[in-house]
């Protein structure tokens, strides 16, 4: 049965871990076999044209082209017979690896087995299709004999270049198949990281999930126990809205943020059922940043933060602030949330909530260095969170 060629192995996804396949001289490629041929042929070429140099040693004044290329390609041709089987031993008894001393006497006795088939095998062919009526002048077994004698050293000479031909042959090969290894190996990390990404963003996620939940359920009791139940059923049907959005973002990452302002709206329609004619909101959104993609629901922690943390510890009218623009000549998209509360108190822990805290750590896995948070402050004159994101439209 004939292996396959390492080209389709390495190329087989059931092979990705699969080692190194054996040696097959069908396993070579087509440019390599023709190689071998062809070099066969060269060797040929140049022996006749050192015959035909040189008449005189076959005692004749001159020797035809015809009659040297006959004298001489059956010494070649069988060289060139008995490849796959000098290939095929240089692999079975290997001189490249741990203990090769011990294989080395393996080659040797490899050689003179391939050498003892070869010689008579190209004499005999030499003879009977050489032209030159000299050459059978004293007959099959003297020639042989005589022939034999005085090819020796080139015969050990053409079996150890061709044990290197498989060599050179072979490191190509190897090199070629570690490469493949090395793409299949980072297309795989590739994969794990794309992979551990998605699953960071998805426990940020699932980690603002729980506490906006909580914050909106206390909004909704608060309203049950004061019977307010008309705002009380609005803020439950879009609590509804906002879970179903939060539960079908995995697939969406990135929203435009048109669609993030909308997010944003279910929920400020929440507290406003809390706040009253208190809260007001102003939007001032540039039109060229509305098609810009945003992380899912990254509006809403900075917005409950203002309201929890801001606009709830103080008496009377509150106003919240939504500013987007695309900056083009930067590159960048800033989203800031303004709110007039009291600001963060000086030297508190600003951002360590899990609200800020998270947003950074979901703009950081999206972006690297081009997403972050800028928080200004003012005490007793309100807070700023800006969202500063690379542009993607």
């Amino acid at each position: 049965m004939t292996a396959p060629s390492p080209s389709a192995d390495l190329e087989s996804p059931t092979h990705e871990h699969a080692p190194l396949p054996p040696y097959r001289w069908r396993g070579l490629g087509v440019l390599q076999r023709r190689a071998t041929l062809i070099g066969w042929c060269l060797l040929g070429a140049l022996e006749t044209a050192r015959v035909i140099s040189n008449p005189a040693r076959m005692g004749v004044a001159e020797i035809p082209w015809a009659y040297a290329l006959l004298a001489n390609f059956p010494w070649w041709f069988a060289w060139a017979i008995l490849t796959p089987a000098v290939f095929a031993l240089a692999d079975r008894m290997r001189v490249d690896g741990p203990r090769w001393w011990l294989r080395l006497g393996g080659v040797a006795a490899g050689g003179v087995a391939i050498i003892a088939i070869h010689i008579p095998l190209a004499l005999t062919l030499w003879y009977f299709t050489n032209p030159l009526p000299q050459v059978r002048l004293q007959g099959y077994v003297v020639t042989m004999r005589n022939n034999a004698s005085a090819a020796l050293l080139l015969e050990i000479l053409t079996f150890s270049a061709t044990v290197g031909l498989f060599y050179a042959f072979d490191t190509h090969r190897r090199l070629h198949w570690r490469e493949l290894a090395a793409v299949r190996l980072a297309a795989r990390v590739a994969q794990s990281e794309a992979a551990a990404s998605a699953a960071r963003l998805d426990a940020l996620r699932l980690q603002v999930s729980p506490h906006f939940l909580f914050n909106a359920l206390n909004t909704i009791s608060a309203l049950v126990r004061g019977q307010q139940l008309q705002p009380a059923v609005v803020a439950l049907a879009r609590l509804g809205d906002l879970l179903r959005v939060s539960l079908t973002s995995a697939a969406a990452p990135e929203v435009p943020l048109a669609t993030e302002l909308a997010h944003l709206a279910l929920y400020l329609d929440i507290e406003r059922e809390r706040f009253g004619d208190r809260l007001s909101v102003d939007y001032e959104i540039a039109e060229e940043a509305r098609s810009c993609l945003v992380p899912i629901l990254c509006l809403q922690p900075l917005a409950e933060n203002a309201l929890r943390h801001g606009l709830a510890a103080r008496p009377g009218p509150a106003s919240l602030r939504v500013r987007a623009a695309a900056r083009d000549d930067r590159a960048e998209l800033r989203i800031a949330v303004e709110d007039d509360g009291p600001g963060f108190p000086v030297g508190g822990t600003v951002g360590v909530g899990i609200g800020l805290s998270n947003t950074q750590a979901r703009l950081t896995q999206l972006y690297g260095a081009q997403g972050r948070v800028e928080i200004h402050s003012t005490p007793g004159r309100g807070a700023t969170v800006t969202l500063v994101l690379p542009i993607r439209r």
